[in-house]
Parts: structure tokens; sequence; C-alpha cells
């Protein structure tokens, strides 16, 4: 389904991604979506802050054999939202991805950008693709995690009556202090690969510590 793709496939496209300094939030968004109710997420935060990372993190957690089963059955898949609503027939293909979602045990659709699907769906004059969505969210045929931004919050609320009764939200902060400094060492190694040079820990601190002053 070119709409629709696989959380594994979409994570093996992400070459050498790890999913680091983040542990805290990646233990409550499994912990919300191994719930039985008010499963389904609004990933909050501004832009940046890593939810994206962090979708790929659940993903990439299915194959630590110490994860929770409830995790490791879940098959996750992301919606490729500017290519369905680029489409001849959104409306069309939106049912086959519900149909897909359906009929597959413990799915879960990601949404990266919460505004873009809504504002897609209304562009293409589908505006009741969010409601068709939160009747499977509320029958338990399927979870879904929104991506949304702090600025986009209220209008995603109000899309839909049951936002708040079926999903939670997980409000990410920038991470900091020792969580902010794993992340930074680990990106620092492709930039060092790819400039061909060494960067030094002090230099990394003094990266992180400079914004703030």
């Amino acid at each position: 389904m070119k709409y629709l793709i696989t959380g594994g496939d979409f994570v093996a496209a992400k070459e050498g991604f790890k999913l680091v300094g983040r542990d805290d939030d990646l233990k409550r968004l499994s912990s919300v979506l191994m719930r039985n109710k008010a499963a389904s997420v609004l990933l909050v935060g501004p832009g940046g802050v890593g939810a994206a990372a962090l979708c790929m993190g659940i993903q990439a957690s299915k194959d630590d054999p110490n994860a929770p089963f409830d995790i490791i059955s879940k098959r996750i898949h992301w919606l490729l939202t500017d290519e369905l609503y680029s489409s001849a027939d959104p409306n069309a293909e939106f049912n086959r991805v519900l149909e897909i979602l359906k009929r597959t045990p413990d799915s879960i659709l990601i949404i990266e950008d919460a505004r873009d699907f809504l504002e897609g769906s209304r562009n293409a004059g589908c505006m009741l693709h969010i409601n068709s969505l939160n009747a499977l969210v509320k029958n338990g045929a399927t979870q879904v995690i929104l991506e949304v931004r702090d600025d986009d919050f209220e209008m995603v609320l109000k899309a839909h009556s049951d936002m708040r009764q079926h999903y939670t939200m997980i409000d990410l902060a920038e991470p900091v202090g020792e969580d902010l400094a794993a992340i930074s060492r680990a990106s620092v190694k492709s930039l060092e690969k790819h400039h061909g040079i060494s960067i030094d820990d002090d230099a990394i601190l003094s990266a992180i510590q400079l914004p703030n002053k």
C-alpha cells in the first residue's frame, strides 16, 4: 500500500537510527499504548523536540527482547499524508488505509503532522477522514499517534469531539542535562564521519551551554 509504510521499512530507511536520551519519554509512550482505554496519543511539543524520533523509538524497541510483549506485538504503520492527498482519489485511498488497519491485529497508525493531515483532508474535500479514523479508535480496531505542534493543539482538539476521551496527551519537553549531552554525542558521530574531523567532548558541552547563555 503506497500511502501506508510499515514501521520496519520506515525505520530501516533512516540508516543507523538509534533513540538516545529519551528513555523516560519512551516508557511514558509505551505505557499509554498498552492501556485498555485512551490508548491513542496526542504527542505534543514544539517543532524539533523529537516527536518523530520517539515514534521511531517505539518501532525500534520491538527488537529488544526485554520489551513488553504488548509492545512487541504492535503492528506500526506510518501514513504518507502528502502523497495521500496528492493522489487522484484520496477518499478511496484513505478507505483502503482504514481497511488495512482494521484487518491488522494490534495496529498503530502514526501521523507525523496532525495539522498537515487535517488541512490536507479539508483541502481535498475529505473532512470526514478524522471522523472515520476516530471511529476505528473508538471501536478498538486501531490506535493512533498524532504528532501535534504546540501551536496546533487546540485546533486538533476541536477537530473531533472524542479527542479528549480516546486520546492521551503526552507533552514533550526539550531534553536537558545528561539526556541532551547523550543526544549531542550521538549526533556528533555522523558529523565527524561526514567532515573527516574529530570533535572534542568539551566542544559538545560548550555547544549545549552557549545557547542557554
